[in-house]
Formats: C-alpha cells, sequence, structure tokens
C-alpha cells in the first residue's frame, strides 16, 4: 500500500461525508468539489517536490489522445458538478448541441458490444477542437492520466489493437485514484449513489433530470441507468513494468479510464 493511500482516502471519505451530513440536500456541491479538487492537487504538488517525474510530462493543451474511451468512469458527485458547470457557463444551444452529441456517443456505443471496450474509440462529448471544454472540473480519471510520450498515446489511438503501454508517472495516477475512492467511500457513508458511472449517459442523466443534485442529495438513484456496465476484467488499473523508479508505472490509458 502506497504510504498515501490511506490519507487520501480516510481524509476525502469525512470531509464528504461531513459536509453533506452538516448540509443534506442543501450541500454546495460546487464547494465540495472544488475543495476534494484543491486537497488532491496539494498532495500531488507535494509528492512531485520529493519525487518528480524521471523527465517533463508530454501532456499539453491540444493533446486528446486519452479522450477516446469505450467507457469514462465518474462518480455521481463529478458528473453533477460538471452538469451545474455546464448550466452556468453554455448558452442554451451549446447545451443543446452538447446533448446531441452525447446521445449520438450513447448511440454509437449501444452499436459495439461491450466486449469491444478495449478498442472501440469513442471523441468524449466534452472536447471541442481537441480541448476539454471542462477541463477545470474534469473527473478524477482524467486527471490520472498522463504520458511521458504522446508518440506513444498517439499511436494506440491510431493503432487500438496493439497492446502496447504508455509510460507515465505514477504518482498522479495512484493519487487521482485513490481520491475517487475517497469520495465513494464519503458517499457511502451519507447513503448516496456511489456508483462508478459511465460518463455519456450520466451526464445526459444529469442535465435533464429536473432538480438533479437536490434530488441525488436526498438519495434518490438517479443513475441507475448510467453504471458503469465494464466487466470486472476490464477494471485492470495497471501493468507494472520492472522500472519501479519513482513509482511509475507503464500503463494502459484504456485500462486506466475504468479503476475501481
Amino acid at each position: 500500500m502506497s504510504i498515501y493511500e490511506a490519507p487520501i482516502k480516510d481524509g476525502l471519505r469525512d470531509i464528504i461525508s461531513g459536509a453533506i451530513r452538516d448540509n443534506g440536500p442543501q450541500t454546495d456541491l460546487a464547494a465540495l468539489f472544488d475543495g476534494v479538487i484543491d486537497c488532491t492537487s496539494n498532495v500531488t504538488d507535494s509528492v512531485r517536490a520529493t519525487d518528480p517525474p524521471l523527465q517533463p510530462l508530454a501532456c499539453d493543451k491540444g493533446c486528446s489522445h486519452c479522450c477516446h474511451q469505450y467507457d469514462v468512469g465518474v462518480t455521481p458527485f463529478e458528473i453533477l458538478r460538471i452538469a451545474d458547470h455546464i448550466r452556468t457557463a453554455y448558452t442554451d444551444d451549446q447545451i443543446k448541441a452538447l446533448l446531441i452529441r452525447l446521445r449520438a456517443a450513447e448511440k454509437r456505443k449501444s452499436d459495439h458490444p461491450i466486449e469491444d471496450w478495449g478498442v472501440a474509440k469513442f471523441p468524449c462529448p466534452l472536447l471541442e477542437a481537441d480541448k476539454c471544454s471542462v477541463y477545470g472540473i474534469r473527473p478524477l480519471v482524467c486527471r490520472a492520466m498522463n504520458s511521458y510520450s504522446e508518440e506513444r498515446c498517439r499511436h494506440n489511438l491510431e493503432h487500438p489493437h496493439d497492446d502496447s503501454s504508455v509510460p507515465m508517472y505514477g504518482h498522479q495516477y495512484e493519487i487521482a485514484k485513490f481520491a475517487r475512492g475517497g469520495i465513494q467511500r464519503g458517499l457511502a457513508l451519507s447513503d448516496l449513489q456511489n456508483d462508478i458511472l459511465e460518463l455519456v449517459p450520466a451526464l445526459r442523466i444529469a442535465l435533464t433530470t429536473p432538480g438533479a443534485t437536490v434530488r441525488w442529495l436526498a438519495g434518490e438513484r438517479l443513475f441507475d441507468e448510467a453504471v458503469s456496465r465494464l466487466p470486472p476484467r476490464a477494471r485492470r488499473a495497471e501493468r507494472p513494468s520492472n522500472d519501479r523508479r519513482d513509482g511509475a508505472a507503464k500503463t494502459e490509458p484504456v485500462a486506466a479510464h475504468n479503476v475501481t
């Protein structure tokens, strides 16, 4: 077990369950989400200061190779924050256009068997000109993704049947994964739906369900339709190589989008 796994999971569990216990359906999810991200970022910065990446990360603005996944796993907590941002920051026409993209993505995925999860590539409907339109509040699974090799990421997107791995800074991946686990624990303690959801249908539900946030905070299971359908074998987080200097495992971005 990593030295920061328990502190992250337990700390975020207590922050989330405490805020929801004290505020119930009136919980300010936006402020709570931002606090969780600040905590996670602070841990990442601290670890990077003492155990930095072996080399500069290749991730840069406009790089969206890892944003083409069959299933992007998110919690209800994260998806409701994204939906709230969209409702306030997007125009009505932009929301309508996004809903069209979401439904089109759902239709495309329905045409592919779940067994295709590792090779079927679907651009995230939140991408605009190869940039994430909700980057500041992107899900933790997206924050986990990183790479030392842009070339390898592009190759894997263009050749999905190639099983080659992507070298990454392991600490960033692990911290985000543990943070999502802490969120799930906090929601479970609050008796709220805490399943891992598939981003596309979950966001469509959050945007089209009146009073979604208040209803979910009151204990309603709004997202059963969007619970991730990936089989357990698809939830392997990483394939570590023998090179564990700095904890940077060589991992597959597709599998990393479906960690538990």
